[in-house]
């Protein structure tokens, strides 16, 4: 009884004030998760691209190697041929100690050597695990776009790098298999028309800027232009 007298009373007032304020008036939170651009019935917000990524990348932070977060936030492999040993030779005159010196000198590169290779397979490994964090970020849609795409099996799969510009492009970019040269105007479309949105500082507008010419170069290649461009004949 004294429950339904509160809520004819009082009660309808304060629930009339409790709708912004309470949970059903809260603003709803972005989902962490990459989702392709078909958009639908569906109406759960989801964050963007960026945002997933530096989710994912904060959580990998934790248990990967440095060498494969800076490859997966850069999406670039880091350049493993810088750390590779180089052999030494010896500079001695005379002959015996100088035949001494390089033997010692290729024991040592043998060593070192086989470490670096380790350290190379230990990187393309955890590589692997990499793909494997960022693909549970996927919503089971854009697995499926992902999964179709033809050569998933041979370039995609496993491979970090080339997952995230395939989710890029998801992102961004609907899928229209009968016009494909469509996906190329509107991604072009897209880019030439950007502007900063008003809630949006100058960084994130750069990020995203930065994301749209990831897409284009994913899509045209970075030589696309070479086909049209002449060279001029002087006689």
């Amino acid at each position: 009884m004294v429950g339904r007298g509160c809520g004819r009373g009082r009660g309808r007032g304060d629930g009339r004030s409790g709708r912004g304020s309470g949970a059903s008036g809260q603003k709803k939170k972005a989902e962490l998760k990459f989702h392709t651009s078909s958009g639908g019935a569906n109406k759960t917000k989801y964050a963007n691209y960026t945002a997933v990524k530096d989710a994912a990348i904060l959580k990998m932070q934790k248990t990967l190697h440095d060498e494969v977060i800076a490859s997966v936030r850069e999406e670039e492999l880091v350049d493993t041929e810088d750390s590779k040993p180089i052999r030494k030779w010896s500079a001695n005159t005379d002959k015996k100690a100088e035949e001494q010196e390089n033997l010692q000198y290729q024991d040592e590169y043998k060593i070192e050597f086989e470490m670096w290779a380790n350290q190379c397979r230990t990187f393309m490994r955890v590589m692997k695990r990499a793909y494997a964090h960022l693909y549970d970020y996927c919503t089971e849609a854009m697995k499926r776009r992902i999964e179709e795409n033809s050569k998933f099996k041979k370039e995609v799969l496993d491979n970090p790098i080339e997952l995230l510009k395939e989710i890029a492009k998801a992102m961004h970019l609907p899928v229209r298999s009968s016009y494909p040269y469509e996906v190329v105007a509107e991604g072009l479309q897209r880019i030439v028309n950007m502007k900063q949105y008003k809630e949006e500082n100058l960084v994130q507008y750069t990020e995203r800027f930065k994301l749209e010419k990831s897409v284009i170069k994913t899509i045209l290649g970075i030589n696309f232009l070479d086909k049209f461009v002449g060279v001029p004949r002087f006689k």
